[in-house]
């Protein structure tokens, strides 16, 4: 999800280099875990790594895992609201999907639409007492995401050909102090 503000902010030559670097510690992870899974007692993540970094890798993991977690629903929770309910931006509203089609109600409204997908869609996946319970769910989720690409490519290659898309920009653009704390919260992403 924050890939394209990564882009926007470092440009595409740094942005291709930290994916590059992302993606190493990534193998290096998944290394980790299919060497100490073998060796471990427990077959959960979190017995894995109490097992290879003890008691407060264990903590720290957890820690992480809980801070991830809550910054994706936020994350998710932020785009529901912009999509079903609109936004605004520089003065001006851009009307979401509920908008769209019932018109400006109480419950098109942004609180409503997040408090509906709230109480009727993330309690009711939350409350399944087993992960495997959610295949169907991460199933339509995937399907989903490969829709989203296809959409977002072919807008891309429409407006390509139109030349209503500039070439981006391959380098980080550092003005004032502002830009360089922007340049620094996009790798926090």
């Amino acid at each position: 999800m924050a890939l394209p503000a990564t882009v926007n902010q470092l440009g595409l030559l740094p942005d291709l280099l930290a994916i590059i670097f992302v993606s190493m510690l990534t193998e290096s992870s998944v290394d980790k875990i299919l060497r100490f899974s073998r060796a471990s007692k427990s077959s959960m993540y979190s017995g894995v790594a109490a097992d290879a970094f003890g008691g407060t890798g264990h903590n720290i993991l957890q820690a992480c895992i809980i801070i991830n977690n809550t910054g994706l629903l936020v994350v998710y929770m932020i785009i529901i609201g912009d999509v079903l309910s609109g936004t605004w931006q520089d003065g001006f509203h851009h009307r979401g999907v509920m908008e769209e089609w019932f018109g400006e109600h109480w419950w098109t409204t942004r609180s409503a639409m997040l408090l509906f997908t709230t109480l009727f869609v993330f309690a009711p996946l939350i409350s399944f007492k087993r992960v495997d319970s959610l295949r169907y769910t991460s199933a339509l989720s995937v399907g989903f995401a490969v829709v989203f690409v296809a959409i977002t490519a072919g807008v891309t290659i429409v407006k390509l050909m139109e030349g209503k898309i500039g070439m981006p920009r391959l380098m980080p653009k550092l003005d004032n102090q502002a830009s360089f704390w922007k340049l620094f919260t996009t790798f926090l992403f």
